[in-house]
């Protein structure tokens, strides 16, 4: 079909949902309705120069230059509309792209609807000229999102963030990370929302770009496709889905479970049914973080042990005699008295887990310079290092989890740990949290570029531990990042920024497959700002997470006596409660209603301020593996409240009545019996007090 015969516009529609593209004089989304709610989420395009793209590529040419085109730089040679029998179907737009005079690139995108359902699918293959290669594409590029004040986009950043959308709002989030832990993100305004993910099983190395402006945004995917030959297509092995729905951050996670059940990192079974996770894992109730020399942690370990008095793991850093983020990955020898410390906690049944990192080498080592472990480093187009400087100052570079000599080196390091000094537990920090990055090197075991390399890789090296280690030996890693959730049996989730509204997107999505501890880190003057830290581990019992993770120095002092009652209260809370959140399907937020004002919380992340204005009591739903419901509220506040807790409207599919209480407070734990009518409680909730309600 030649250019002159194609039509100014195209659509697809169902009973769900309605598409159209404008194709002249360039093509872009001009609508995106949802019919059920009948709300418009393309406005029309009036900016000068009109928006009009919808993908942009950037090529590696013969000479290694890296030149970018978009579709306005294309030329449309066809637009196929193939309509569905009963509704629905795709259309087909090509694209020839002049890149040199005698080969041009070719672009094909195809988007498609299903009948009646409201997901609309999105992919793009791309044709370099001869002996080109295909450095990134983004797709779809969407330019003219409508906006109205009160628009938001929910991220999965760590736990999740609602941030509103206000002009000059930008974010560009890499996945895997603890930027972006789910394939997904969602625009929300007024109760609906618009669902945007890649459901891909492979887990590709992609971004999640937006940006805001006044009325609108543009969002849009960054694909890093794996190399390979000169000239070959590229195609991506999933589609990008757009969905309109009803509702917030609960239900968009919805969307996305039932992908996440297919996947082979959520689909290895319910935590509390997995015999390759440690029971004592599974019963424990908070975390302590000695951090250095045993001396000087041993005897206040102990005080805080014998205070909480509930089953305690300890994550100690600093437990190597080289700097932190120094010299890695050469921990040994470790701190005089280490070893002796970890036997002593370990045969009173408290368990330790010494801190490494599995992604940077520094290039000062023998492992670097004498054992090669340069070949082995990941390497941008150029054949630079991607070279990482943190608190240390010292300059660290990423590895390529793909190499063999870093596999192999990693798992050495976890075994030699495990036999020399008897650890129950590895933590490796940043895999999943930094950002994975493409791979140019040309000698690697991966196509150069991006592609399932650093999923896959690391998978290996996490196999490789799991056949060699004891069952009762732990491996966990910094934040959530959802790919290796199978073979990680504990996430620390610490990293959500401070910014936009924290919301339980990830328990949304995988509560029951997930064995999390931490909430957020904890500022300077934590614990004696007593509302972020009550806060914090307030969000722990609520979403699931064991509570703690805080050095014994800074919860045992006298001062903060009143804050180590309260995350008493959390842990024996959670003891409490294990047979909702260890397994337990995670179902929202408590809607609440009290006599009460939220109150002005104060805190910083890493030296940037921020003011959450927060309700005193907060409440979650769970229900149990036998399909029980449990209300979890917890009053973070120095005042009484009153108030009514309700289940929200079509999360259960039948009414509940819940029938028993029970209250943790610094000095009892006391059950009563109630009465409460359909879906909602009336409660009076003390100070720093914990109520755990249930239903029959």
């Amino acid at each position: 079909m030649k250019n002159n015969t194609i039509k100014e516009s195209v659509s697809l529609k169902n009973e769900t949902v309605s598409l159209r593209f404008r194709t002249t004089p360039h093509v872009y989304l001009a609508e995106l309705s949802d019919l059920r709610t009948r709300r418009s989420w393309a406005r029309p395009v009036r900016e000068s120069p009109p928006l009009e793209t919808l993908w942009r590529i950037a090529l590696i040419s013969p000479d290694g230059t890296s030149p970018v085109y978009d579709s306005l730089q294309g030329q449309l040679v066809s637009c196929e509309l193939s309509p569905g029998n009963n509704g629905g179907g795709e259309i087909r737009f090509s694209w020839n792209v002049k890149a040199t005079p005698r080969s041009p690139c070719r672009v094909a995108v195809r988007v498609r609807c299903c009948d009646n359902k409201p997901q609309t699918y999105w992919s793009v293959t791309i044709e370099p000229p001869e002996t080109w290669r295909v450095l990134r594409v983004d797709f779809p590029l969407i330019q003219n999102i409508r906006l109205k004040k009160n628009s938001r986009i929910l991220v999965p950043s760590g736990w999740g963030l609602e941030h509103d959308l206000v002009p000059g709002f930008r974010m560009e989030g890499h996945y895997p990370s603890w930027e972006i832990v789910l394939q997904m993100m969602a625009f929300l305004q007024e109760g609906s929302g618009l669902y945007i993910g890649t459901h891909d099983k492979n887990a590709f190395l992609k971004d999640f770009c937006l940006e805001a402006r006044r009325g609108a945004a543009s969002f849009w995917i960054r694909h890093f496709p794996e190399g390979g030959k000169t000239d070959a297509p590229v195609e991506f092995p999933y589609e990008v889905i757009l969905q309109p729905f009803h509702g917030g951050y609960y239900e968009a996670a919805q969307i996305y479970r039932p992908f996440s059940l297919e996947t082979p990192w959520g689909s290895a079974g319910n935590i509390a049914n997995r015999p390759d996770i440690p029971e004592w894992l599974k019963q424990t109730c908070l975390w302590l973080r000695p951090d250095g020399a045993p001396e000087a942690n041993r005897d206040i370990t102990k005080q805080a042990l014998d205070f909480f008095d509930v089953p305690t793991a300890l994550h100690w850093y600093r437990w190597h005699q080289i700097p932190y983020d120094t010299l890695y990955p050469e921990y040994f020898p470790p701190k005089e008295g280490f070893k002796e410390s970890v036997e002593e906690f370990q045969q009173n049944g408290t368990h330790v887990m010494p801190y490494i990192n599995g992604r940077l080498c520094d290039p000062e080592t023998e492992t670097w310079r004498a054992r090669n472990g340069d070949r082995s480093a990941a390497r941008r187009q150029d054949g630079s290092c991607y070279t990482e400087v943190y608190g240390s100052l010292v300059p660290n570079n990423v590895m390529c989890p793909a190499e063999p000599f870093w596999q192999d080196t990693i798992a050495g390091l976890v075994n030699r740990m495990i036999g020399e000094l008897g650890v129950q537990g590895v933590y490796i920090d940043q895999i999943g949290a930094a950002a994975g990055v493409p791979c140019y090197h040309p000698d690697h075991n991966h196509a150069p570029g991006g592609g399932a390399f650093w999923h896959e890789g690391y998978r290996k090296t996490l196999r490789m531990i799991r056949d060699e280690k004891p069952r009762q030996v732990i491996l966990t890693t910094e934040e959530n990042a959802e790919c290796w959730l199978d073979l990680f049996d504990a996430h620390l989730v610490v990293n959500t920024p401070f910014m936009g509204r924290h919301v339980p997107l990830f328990p949304a999505v995988y509560s029951e497959r997930s064995v999390l501890f931490g909430s957020a880190y904890y500022a300077p003057n934590e614990p004696s700002n007593a509302l972020p830290f009550r806060l914090k581990n307030a969000w722990a019992l609520l979403w699931g997470s064991q509570p703690g993770w805080i050095s014994p120095q800074k919860i045992m002092p006298p001062e903060a006596r009143r804050e180590a009652e309260f995350l008493r209260i959390l842990a024996r809370a959670r003891k409490e409660a294990l047979a909702y959140l260890l397994g337990g399907r995670f179902l929202g937020e408590a809607e609440i209603k009290g006599d009460f004002r939220n109150l002005e919380i104060g805190a910083s992340h890493f030296g940037t301020k921020c003011v959450f204005d927060n309700p005193p009591v907060m409440g979650t739903l769970w229900q149990s593996q036998e399909g029980k419901i449990a209300l979890l509220l917890v009053n973070i506040s120095d005042n009484e409240c009153n108030g009514i807790a309700g289940v929200p409207k079509g999360r259960l599919r039948q009414a509940v009545h819940f029938s028993s209480i029970m209250i943790l407070n610094q000095t009892e734990l006391r059950h009563e019996n109630i009465e409460s009518p359909d879906n909602q409680i009336n409660f009076k909730i003390a100070p720093c007090t914990v109520q755990l309600f249930t239903a029959l």
